[in-house]
């Protein structure tokens, strides 16, 4: 492949672009190849992709051997963006840029990276925000007229039904002692006395317990009822043998 040397820039010659001859500016064709001449101009309505001649810096078809100015070889041209070219990618940047803000899941969901600092943001609120679920301890209301009864305290009481008299004195509920007066009394009201006030101390009895006296704990007072359950059910059931022994004894007597 021959080598040209530079020419000083004149409309009285051309290179041809296919085989690098000289040839007069106004000539069609190319003396030697017979290939037509024409210089290359960028063309805002082509798209026909241009480079850039090492030598000179003038503009050719990107399809040329030779550059048409100076007539050397294009081997190493440097690519010319083309104004169509420019005004397309520019053109089609925006629309893509349009479509990516106005899309509906870019409205409904955030960048990548935005919903990774709104996460950190988020756990590191969490680790520092106090914990608020944990079960804060009820308050010791017993001892007080008007206390409020636990849930764990509000059930029937067998001890204060069976033995009322009795089982208000250790309790807390002191008025149970007058039950005693009741043996003074006719038989017919010491059994209606008697039977009121075990149903009714066998129902109320533990509020009233709990707001009578000062008791360590829930855990502690549901104990100390279920000891004297247990020893009024004990207690009631010898009374009862004894009351049947006699019973028949009477009767066989």
């Amino acid at each position: 492949m021959r080598n040209h040397l530079k020419s000083s820039r004149s409309n009285k010659h051309i290179f041809c672009a296919h085989c690098g001859t000289q040839n007069p500016a106004n000539d069609y064709a190319c003396s030697r190849c017979g290939e037509r001449l024409a210089k290359s101009k960028t063309d805002s309505s082509s798209n026909i992709e241009y480079v850039s001649c090492h030598q000179c810096q003038d503009t050719n078809d990107a399809r040329s051997q030779y550059c048409w100015t100076c007539g050397c070889e294009m081997s190493e041209s440097i690519p010319v963006a083309s104004t169509s070219n420019i005004q397309a990618t520019a053109t089609s940047n925006n629309q893509a840029g349009d479509s990516a803000s106005t899309s509906p899941n870019n409205l409904t969901h955030p960048p990548s990276n935005q919903v990774d600092s709104q996460q950190s943001l988020n756990a590191g609120t969490q680790k520092q925000a106090p914990h608020t679920t944990e079960e804060i301890p009820l308050q010791n209301t017993s001892g007080k007229s008007n206390g409020e009864i636990p849930h764990g305290v509000k059930r029937w009481n067998w001890a204060a039904f069976l033995m009322p008299a009795v089982w208000g004195l250790f309790s807390g509920v002191p008025f149970t002692g007058l039950l005693f007066a009741a043996a003074f009394l006719p038989s017919n009201a010491q059994l209606l006395i008697m039977i009121a006030a075990s149903l009714f101390l066998g129902y109320k009895g533990n509020e009233l317990a709990w707001r009578g006296k000062k008791w360590r704990s829930v855990e502690h007072f549901n104990s100390f009822q279920q000891q004297w359950t247990s020893w009024s059910i004990r207690l009631s059931a010898v009374i009862g043998v004894i009351l049947v022994i006699f019973i028949f004894s009477q009767t066989g007597g």
